[in-house]
């Protein structure tokens, strides 16, 4: 009721205007702009927008140069997000008067945040910083526009002069240095941090800044200082636990890697990549059930990610548990079909069960997709060495392995291993033996000592066995072929 009233005043109001100061066409009050401005305030009030739309523009229309009407005009339009209304209207706006500062404000944003139109925005900006040269927010804008244009000195004075204003004010320092850092000038980012420091002893952030500083700058251990100050003020500071994780990383110290990634994950445990990368640190120590189950969960976060997949078959592989891991893999390869450790491990999997079709064409794809993949060269070749067949072309795959890496004793080996199976005792007796100087592999001293059983050579074919017996204990093959040899003596 009371709106009602409110309505009838301004419209009792608005005709009383038309008629005391229009005449006698003063009647006719769809021709005036006035009515139409104060209809359209009234059908905002009550929340609808198209209609006062259609009202402001008819009084622009009958009105074309009040600023009142194209003012209110346009900040309808800006609050509706019709930016390109907003940005027409803000235009007449500053032809009839080149100094509203709202209006160079929308067209400052419509060009930066719409249009993306950096160099635009600036010359706006600048008219906005020249109408309020002290409002720390219009200057604050005025950096990003400078940084989107890499114009890191303009940027830096819009900062200075923020400081000028407030020397108090913590945000600035902190991109000031930012700017720093950027330059490479470690001297006056320090500057800041310190500043910094003195201003607010307590935040968090400002240790995550300085001891990213720090460890961009390979002052290690100040930056590890620093994160594990900042956990003392904050113990579920993110930033922190990562910035620790990747230090020991760089550090190989995996297991503390895994005990702040594990506290991150507590925090947020939905998080793909941070499961991806404890599957894969738990591999490395060898927690293996801690690896599958691990990715079990990242696979219901989120199973469409590939390397989710591929690190689970990795895991199921070590577990040998090759069936599993073979679905696995196969699922990282039906997402993302052009990864080639994929169809290696893939491969190997399929070696293990002795499916060798598979476990060939697994191989080959990896190679199709990288035809210097070194591993898959070298394991193709010494499978079918093993099983004595495609010599020749096993020769080339291992060859070209090497060429890759002609220090891997894994790959010597591979190449000794097929002159043996041609026939080539002598030069896969040299080949061997560089091959055990380089690792200590069971498979090799095993080798070896093939090697010299068919050059007739026993006592050295013992002692190669034995060699392999003491890395590999539980394989009773190794002590029949010694026994062998003994009573053939």
């Amino acid at each position: 009721m009371a709106l009602n009233k409110m309505k009838s005043l301004l419209i009792i109001t608005v005709l009383a205007c038309v008629i005391f100061t229009g005449g006698a066409d003063a009647f006719n009050v769809e021709a005036t702009s006035l009515f139409h401005y104060i209809m359209g305030m009234l059908y905002l009030y009550d929340g609808e927008v198209d209609k006062t739309v259609h009202e402001f523009e008819k009084a622009v229309s009958l009105d074309d140069s009040s600023l009142l009407l194209r003012k209110s005009a346009m900040e309808l339009y800006f609050s509706s997000m019709d930016y390109d209304k907003t940005e027409e209207e803000a235009k007449k706006i500053l032809q009839l008067n080149g100094d509203d500062i709202q209006a160079a404000r929308y067209m400052a944003e419509i060009a930066a945040i719409y249009k993306k139109d950096i160099n635009e925005a600036v010359k706006y900006q600048k008219k906005v910083i020249e109408l309020e040269p002290d409002d720390i927010q219009s200057r604050f804008f005025m950096a990003a526009l400078y940084g989107e244009l890499e114009d890191v000195k303009s940027a830096e004075r819009e900062y200075k002069k923020i400081i000028e204003l407030d020397r108090k004010n913590i945000q600035v320092y902190f991109l000031l240095a930012s700017i720093y850092e950027y330059e490479k000038n470690h001297k006056k980012a320090l500057k800041c941090y310190k500043r910094l420091m003195r201003m607010e002893p307590g935040n968090p952030g400002i240790y995550n800044g300085l001891g990213t500083l720090y460890y961009n700058m390979k002052k290690t251990s100040k930056a590890k200082k620093l994160f594990l100050e900042c956990l003392t003020l904050d113990p579920d500071n993110l930033k922190a636990l990562y910035h620790l994780a990747q230090i020991n990383e760089d550090a190989g110290e995996i297991e503390k890697v895994i005990h702040y990634l594990e506290k991150i994950n507590k925090l947020q445990p939905n998080i793909v990549q941070t499961h991806v990368h404890l599957g894969i640190d738990y591999i490395e120590v060898g927690r293996i059930d801690d690896a599958v189950e691990i990715m079990r969960k990242a696979a219901e976060i989120d199973s469409e990610k590939s390397s989710v997949w591929t690190i689970m078959g990795i895991a199921l592989e070590h577990k040998k548990i090759y069936d599993k891991a073979i679905e696995a893999f196969s699922s990282a390869i039906e997402i993302n079909p052009n990864k080639k450790e994929n169809y290696f491990h893939l491969g190997l999997c399929y070696d293990n069960l002795k499916k060798h079709e598979e476990s060939d064409n697994a191989f080959k794809k990896a190679i199709n997709i990288d035809p210097g993949f070194a591993q898959a060269l070298n394991y193709l070749g010494y499978s079918w060495a093993e099983r004595g067949v495609n010599l020749d072309e096993a020769l080339v795959h291992v060859k070209d392995a090497l060429k890759a890496e002609p220090g891997n004793g894994a790959f010597i080996d591979s190449l000794g291993w097929i002159y043996y199976k041609q026939g080539r005792h002598k030069e896969a007796e040299q080949l061997l033996r560089k091959a055990s100087k380089l690792v200590e592999d069971p498979v090799i001293y095993e080798h070896l000592g093939d090697v010299y059983s068919e050059l007739g050579i026993v006592g050295k074919a013992i002692a190669s066995y034995r060699k392999a017996r003491g890395l590999d204990p539980d394989k009773d093959e190794l002590k029949n072929k010694m026994n062998k040899l003994r009573k053939g003596k």
